[in-house]
């Protein structure tokens, strides 16, 4: 599989890395969202709202690989005592991101994974969009298995 490079704040092509600020990998997934997914324009509006009111004054300050399970569950816990529809959304769509980062090998694996699994309601067509993420994962997984056993031999 081909590594996709992105280009970032600084108008650099790159890929992404556990050690780029988490706007970074926000940046990367709203703009493979808006452009690559056929989620509707409302649905693609309603994560770029949750990333900036919830998502990024939580996590804001840290680089992808810093972003735990831990951190997650202390940072959304403020949502969820607004609302719990809130919270799932920000579950859901950090959830997505996450996975995203997964796809483009910045991080080994979703911290969310498989406990803090929420679906939210409200968040529409983002199936596909989910499917096809995860479908990068497995590519990038079957990639790491093959240099390892080229690595062994």
């Amino acid at each position: 599989m081909t590594e996709r490079l992105r280009t970032s704040e600084l108008s650099v092509w790159r890929s992404l890395t556990s050690h780029d600020p988490f706007h970074e990998l926000v940046i990367c997934w709203l703009d493979d969202l808006w452009s690559f997914s056929d989620a509707s324009a409302e649905t693609c509006a309603t994560c770029e709202r949750i990333v900036r009111t919830q998502l990024t004054p939580a996590f804001g300050r840290l680089t992808i690989g810093e972003i735990t399970r831990e951190r997650i569950e202390d940072q959304l816990d403020i949502p969820r005592a607004m609302s719990e529809e809130s919270a799932a959304s920000a579950y859901a769509v950090l959830d997505l991101l996450l996975d995203f980062g997964v796809g483009e090998g910045a991080i080994e694996s979703n911290p969310m994974e498989p406990a803090l699994q929420y679906r939210a309601h409200g968040l529409g067509d983002l199936d596909d969009h989910r499917k096809v993420v995860r479908g990068r994962i497995e590519l990038r997984r079957e990639e790491r298995q093959q240099e390892a056993r080229v690595d062994a031999e």
